[in-house]
């Protein structure tokens, strides 16, 4: 948004492709300088917004080096006590080993277990995101919060364009929105309920951090470092007496206080605190493990083991909560520890495949829930579907001269029907049983809300009521559909081939799309 003030940027205003590029870039040396490892930053990158045969691929390993030659410089010329002293996110003093066959078969096992137990826990960690986004959003706005609680606090930044311009150029909307229709005394108040909010929670948050002394001693990244380097970290004595006691304690402040900060609209990372929160979890798992491994082998070293079990946690918690696999590379790069390798990504995948079975990743419930303008999944994955391919051409319409038996009739064939009704030019005289796009060629002239009530009729006296239908050209693309949908918070669109009424598609048929491709 700041680049496109100035003339050099301007393309970036008038070209999507462009802007897509950049982001996806920007997205690489974010995570590039922030773990000092370029190709896992450009692997990240791609996996989570993009797909690795974009032309983004070249721009970002060129973007991903340029930042880490400066992280570097920055490195070496700023004294290291320095407050702007550019330092990773986390290193580690482990070193290098050869274990046996016999004992790599077993503890890659107990890896894999390690990673299905964190894809788990990350499907619970998205499920309480997005309970807590959900139940702010009903606060906030007041009302219920049901499946549709949501609200977004920013808009997404538009580079210089209309709401028009987020659109591909064969996108054909029926109608826009005509701008806020919310009173600035309505406005007003839910930004004051927002603010209590953040600061209830900052001051809650800051309270049970400074009581913890493990907590207390450091940030995000130092914390990292003490989890998985060889010594043992102090986990002091609040607010139990044990160790062991105290683990359980902190990872369960750590899992809800991040879930709770990620779901306010606050300027926070999160790939960052997943990976805080899977190398608590992996230092626990291998404390737990630790005494039947030192029966069977007799040489393990404590230290050196939980810490690898931290590592690999790490990796796989990341991996079940964004479903991506590049964080293993970022651990090797950080790591170098070539035995780990195959740990990593054994983890990962069973992470990642636990957590696609129980719920969509971090990445596209965010979009999900702020109702963002494309949904990076089903954008990716679906670039030559359109509309006409995926929609439902059995749905109820309804004929401006519809009668009470006559809607009475549409209403128990589709009785699960909760979306708007289309309303249509039918064929005189034609029965409810011939009221089907599929059969005749009906014009779409308005539509109602929900079936009109008994003895609501005719239908042409209840359509001043309701909102314009949504009308979309069957050729359209379903990320552009999407963006539709988004842009202008609607949960069904009409589909229209040749002038005449062709199929239906909602919001939800969209998302069962992205979960499937």
């Amino acid at each position: 948004q700041l680049m496109t003030s100035l003339p050099v940027f301007r393309r970036l205003g008038r070209s999507r492709s462009v802007r897509k590029t950049v982001l996806v870039s920007m997205v690489a040396v974010g995570v590039a300088c922030t773990f000092t490892a370029p190709l896992g930053g450009v692997l990240f990158a791609l996996e989570v917004t993009d797909t690795f045969s974009s032309a983004a691929y070249t721009v970002c390993f060129f973007a991903a080096t340029i930042a880490g030659l400066t992280n570097f410089f920055l490195r070496a010329l700023v004294p290291a006590t320095s407050l702007f002293h550019c330092t990773p996110l986390f290193s580690t003093d482990l070193t290098s080993t050869s274990p046996t066959l016999m004992e790599n078969s077993f503890l890659l096992f107990w890896y894999t277990v390690l990673g299905t137990l964190c894809g788990v826990l990350g499907a619970l960690f998205i499920t309480l995101y997005r309970t807590v986004f959900r139940s702010v959003a009903a606060v906030v706005t007041q009302r219920s919060g049901g499946q549709n609680a949501s609200w977004v606090p920013f808009r997404p930044p538009s580079f210089g364009g209309s709401a028009e311009s987020m659109f591909s150029d064969d996108t054909e909307v029926s109608s826009l929105p005509d701008g806020d229709a919310e009173a600035e005394p309505v406005v007003q108040k839910r930004k004051m309920m927002l603010a209590i909010i953040v600061v209830s929670f900052a001051f809650v948050n800051t309270a049970l951090t400074w009581a913890t002394p493990f907590l207390r001693q450091s940030s995000n990244g130092a914390i990292l470092e003490h989890l998985t380097s060889k010594d043992i970290p102090s986990w002091g004595d609040w607010p139990l007496s044990t160790d062991s006691g105290n683990v359980v304690y902190v990872l369960c402040l750590k899992f809800i206080t991040t879930a709770v900060c990620l779901a306010l609209p606050l300027p926070t990372g999160s790939v960052g605190p997943c990976f805080v929160l899977g190398a608590i979890i992996g230092r626990f798992f291998g404390n737990l493990l630790y005494p039947f491994i030192d029966d069977v082998f007799n040489t393990a070293v404590k230290d050196v083991f939980v810490s690898r079990f931290a590592l690999v946690g790490a990796s796989a918690f990341v991996a079940g909560t964004m479903r991506s696999i590049a964080q293993v590379i970022v651990v090797f790069e950080r790591t170098t520890l070539p035995e780990l390798l195959l740990p990593l990504c054994a983890s990962s995948l069973a992470a990642i495949f636990v957590g696609q079975l129980l719920t969509l990743g971090y990445v596209d419930t965010v979009i999900t829930l702020k109702k963002l303008p494309s949904l990076s999944l089903l954008a990716m994955r679906s670039e030559n579907s359109t509309v006409g391919d995926v929609m439902l051409d059995n749905f109820p319409v309804l004929p401006l001269s519809a009668s009470a038996a006559d809607i009475a009739a549409v209403r128990s064939v589709h009785p699960a029907w909760k979306e708007e009704v289309a309303v249509v030019t039918g064929v005189p005289g034609a029965t409810p049983e011939v009221w089907d796009a599929r059969l005749e060629p009906l014009v779409l002239v308005g539509a109602l809300r929900s079936f009109p009530s008994l003895g609501q009729y005719p239908v042409r006296d209840l359509m001043s009521n309701n909102l314009v239908p949504l009308q979309l050209p069957a050729h359209i693309s379903l990320q552009s559909a999407l963006s539709v949908f988004a842009s202008l918070q609607k949960s069904v669109a009409f589909v229209t081939r040749d002038g005449c009424l062709a199929g239906v598609v909602t919001s939800s048929m969209l998302q069962h799309c992205a979960t499937q491709m």
